[in-house]
């Protein structure tokens, strides 16, 4: 956890993302919104080594570009990339034939969008004196839920088609498991009860106290 961000942000954004989560038709707007109030459910939950402020919110109006791009200068190399957001019931895959798996329309275009805006938008930076283009670059989808993809992918057949789909520095997300990743930064809420104790020595009292 960043040293910026308190516990009680962690549990509040954990909180708002339980209950849009719950209600599978939250539209992107309120997606976007969410990450972009709460930057650090990304930072604590992407495999990259990312601040909260190295995630700038985009999707401008009347500009083709995606909901979020990351920058993260102070790591060894530069990391730079995009983050599309989808709905929660929106398909990821879609299965044309018997044993043939594709990604649906919408999965497959968000990866083309946010590929190219990366490609396009690649920074030319100098880091201690030596210049790079891009550094790594990452793409990454947030859309979906993880129970479609246990319910189509039931075979080593499709299995391996799964995994050619997505292209390599390129990850679909589906929210819950996105939830679950940013779960295991959040610290839990602890409730101390303490028994009340009985006070003989306090006449007239109820007898019991409390913290």
């Amino acid at each position: 956890m960043h040293p910026s961000t308190t516990k009680g942000q962690l549990r509040n954004a954990r909180e708002r993302f339980q209950a849009l989560l719950q209600n599978r038709d939250t539209s992107e707007k309120l997606w976007q919104g969410l990450f972009a109030d709460c930057p650090f459910i990304l930072s604590e939950s992407l495999p990259l080594r990312l601040l909260p402020s190295d995630i700038h919110p985009l999707a401008r109006p009347g500009r083709s570009e995606p909901d979020f791009m990351f920058f993260a200068r102070e790591s060894a190399m530069p990391v730079f990339g995009s983050i599309e957001i989808k709905r929660a019931d929106s398909p990821i895959l879609t299965l044309p034939r018997k044993q043939i798996i594709t990604l649906s329309r919408t999965a497959s275009t968000a990866l083309q969008q946010a590929r190219e805006y990366t490609r396009q938008k690649q920074p030319i930076v100098s880091l201690h004196d030596t210049l790079f283009v891009g550094g790594a670059t990452f793409v990454f989808v947030i859309m979906g839920l993880s129970d479609e993809i246990i319910t189509k992918v039931t075979s080593a057949v499709l299995e391996e088609q799964f995994r050619r789909l997505v292209p390599r520095g390129c990850q679909i997300l589906p929210y819950d498991t996105l939830l679950r990743l940013f779960e295991r930064a959040t610290p839990p809420r602890v409730i101390l009860l303490v028994p009340a104790t009985y006070k003989e020595s306090s006449p007239g009292g109820s007898g019991f106290c409390g913290l």
